[in-house]
């Protein structure tokens, strides 16, 4: 087995068990027990995982953030999934589907946040959201930054209701960048846990392409709010551990899917998380 697959396997068993010992990893990998170790210091290094005696767990961090002076909204308590390697990788790939002079929606949630300090050296952009966490993560960037205001949640750190959806009419949109909570291929749908999205159909009339950022553990998950159907949707970023007959499937629907690559050394570097 190729070392890559072998991280992409080590890796799947770590979101899922939250731990994984050297036994298991040889086990899984058909591997010696001195590849196994150096495997899973290798995803240390990547920010993956923590070696403990024995084997290795989820790397989890904390997830409250301090911020210094220079912050524009140092208070902020990011999401509870803010950590989460799979979210990183897929708000890092759909980066590149930026460009200088673009003005885009960016919606609120972990992934946004992520998305958010991916955006800080591109030029000549406008970032329009209702997120705290983008905010933030937007502060001494270039770009122009509009805050949508409305009904504050605190909890969550984004502004809501009829006065945010109002001025999000206020504007046209290159790019619109959204999450969700899940996501069902079979029945063409998209789904949530907040009935306080802007509602999907507005951000199609006012968006030239709209693109959905998640990670392959929401592919098929069914979460109880239908946010609209899959076909509102252009293009989706997700990470390379989806299975090849969703991305057929999606990509059957017409759907551009943009794969990021899960071991990609850039997508753990911690010093983009501050």
């Amino acid at each position: 087995m190729l070392a890559q697959d072998r991280y992409n396997l080590l890796t799947k068993t770590l979101l899922e068990k939250k731990a994984i010992s050297i036994s298991e990893a040889v086990a899984l990998c058909n591997m010696s027990f001195e590849t196994a170790r150096l495997d899973l210091e290798v995803l240390q290094k990547m920010g993956i995982a923590k070696r403990v005696h024995g084997g290795a767990v989820l790397k989890m961090e904390d997830e409250t953030q301090s911020h210094g002076a220079g912050s524009s909204v140092s208070h902020i308590k990011y999401p509870t999934n803010y950590k989460n390697p799979l979210n990183k990788v897929c708000a890092k790939k759909a980066t590149e589907l930026v460009k200088p002079g673009d003005v885009i929606y960016v919606g609120h949630g972990s992934t946004m946040a992520y998305f958010a300090s991916y955006l800080k050296d591109v030029d000549n952009l406008t970032v329009i959201t209702p997120s705290l966490y983008a905010i933030n993560k937007l502060n001494g960037a270039k770009a122009t930054t509009i805050c949508l205001g409305g009904e504050l949640d605190l909890d969550e750190s984004f502004f809501f209701g009829n006065l945010t959806e109002e001025s999000f009419k206020t504007y046209n949109y290159t790019k619109t960048f959204i999450s969700c909570g899940g996501l069902s291929i079979t029945n063409g749908y998209i789904t949530g846990y907040d009935m306080r999205e802007i509602n999907y159909k507005l951000l199609r009339a006012h968006s030239e392409k709209i693109y959905l950022i998640l990670n392959h553990e929401k592919i098929h998950l069914h979460a109880p709010i239908n946010y609209g159907d899959l076909n509102l949707i252009d293009g989706i970023i997700v990470d390379d551990m989806i299975a090849p007959e969703d991305v057929k499937a999606l990509e059957d629907k017409g759907i551009t899917v943009y794969l990021g690559p899960m071991l990609d050394s850039y997508a753990f570097n911690t010093q983009e998380d501050k």
